[in-house]
Order: structure tokens, then sequence, then C-alpha cells
């Protein structure tokens, strides 16, 4: 039972830390191709250490605002799912820290994918793909759906919400409204290094992620404090 409990209290860990880790998540990201796994590749979902045996377990451990308890079900000896019973942090916050992260990059294929690096459910990987940012979006929004379809009682893929990272083509693809020359302006990148970036001649540097990052981040500040 000891053993059950420690699981158990891993994932209020997780979940209590997920908020320090969703503050680095940048809204652009590396151009660095990741190794991708097809959707339909099936994962023998996250087996629990030791073969746990079957049942639900609970725990709890002390988050930023108090407790959070959770609860973890074991079935044929493996993770089949976890749910947070109690907790008193700042809503806002603790969404953004169940939030699943959706990496979008543009690829050698000249298209752009959509794609999770977190498994959930069955699915190794669930992604989707499209000649601009928009369509790989809908199609893997529409991989999760199908999902959903086929696995209608599984909580697992009920109430997910995403949080997007970009490498630098998508980002400008999908924010398209946005001048390149003027964001590379206000994070002092030159203009036409810039434009070789979300281009794909060059490839951006880890300093140029973060300058871009505090860029976009102090645009969001600016504009939350506008009114008309």
């Amino acid at each position: 039972m000891k053993k059950n409990s420690i699981i158990a209290g891993l994932f209020v860990f997780c979940i209590t830390t997920a908020g320090i880790g969703y503050t680095v998540y940048n809204s652009v990201y590396s151009d660095r191709q990741k190794h991708r796994i097809n959707e339909t590749a099936k994962l023998d979902s996250a087996k629990a250490p030791n073969e746990l045996k079957d049942g639900e377990y609970t725990a709890s451990a002390e988050g930023y605002e108090g407790p959070i308890t959770v609860k973890v079900v074991i079935k044929e000896g493996k993770i089949f799912s976890v749910e947070v019973l109690s907790h008193n942090e700042t809503p806002e916050y603790y969404e953004m820290a169940k939030k699943i992260l959706v990496t979008v990059e543009y690829g050698e294929n000249k298209t752009y994918s959509c794609y999770i690096e977190t498994p959930i459910g069955d699915y190794a990987l669930i992604d989707g793909d499209g000649n601009t940012v928009a369509e790989a979006k809908a199609d893997f929004l529409r991989a999760v759906e199908e999902c959903r379809e086929i696995y209608p009682d599984d909580k697992r893929y009920s109430e997910l919400s995403f949080e997007y990272k970009y490498d630098l083509r998508s980002f400008f693809n999908y924010f398209s409204f946005l001048n390149v020359s003027d964001i590379a302006k206000r994070a002092g990148i030159n203009p036409s290094l810039m434009r070789q970036y979300t281009s794909g001649v060059k490839t951006a540097g880890e300093k140029t992620y973060e300058r871009l990052s505090s860029c976009i981040e102090q645009i969001k500040k600016d504009l939350n404090t506008a009114s008309f």
C-alpha cells in the first residue's frame, strides 16, 4: 500500500510542478525537427512500476496553496487514469498546469504538423498535418474527436485543453497579421535576418527565441491593458 501511495503522490508532484513548467512554454519553439510516431501506433499504456495491483489509490501532497489529493486507478497492472479529487490552487494556474503541450512545426516535406509528445489513452501520439498551421490544427483536433468517438467512456479523452508551441515559421504562418520586421525590431533582432529565419534560409538560435519570447510576452501585456 505504501508503494501505491508513493505512485499517487508522484502525480500530485507532477501537477504542482507543471505550473512552473508552464511559465517557460514559449509561443515560439526550436526549429529542431522532432522524431514523430504515427498516430495509429498503439501504446502499451504507461505501466506502473513493479506491476502494481489493480485498484484505486489516493494520496495527498502539499501544493502551492495547500494539499492536493489525487486518485490513481490501476487496471491490469497499468496506470489507467489519474483524477484530482481536491485542491486549493488558483483556478487560472491550475488550468494552465492541466493543459497538454502540442508542438507545431514546419517539416522537411514542406507541410505543417501538430503533435503531442505526451501519450493520451491508448495512442502513442495524436497528430495532424496541413499546408498551413490552421489546416494542421484542424486535422489534429479531428484526430482528437475520433479518439473520443472510439472511446466514449474513456475519461482521458474528455475535457482536454491544449497549449501550442511553435517554431518560427509556424508562428508567423498562423499569426500572419503580425509584421515580421516590426516584431524583429521590437525584439532587437535584425529584420533581414529575421526574414531569413521565417523563410527557412537560416536557423534561429536559443538567444533569438528568448528575445522573441520576451517580446511576445510584452505584447500580450500591452494588449491586456488596452481598451477602446
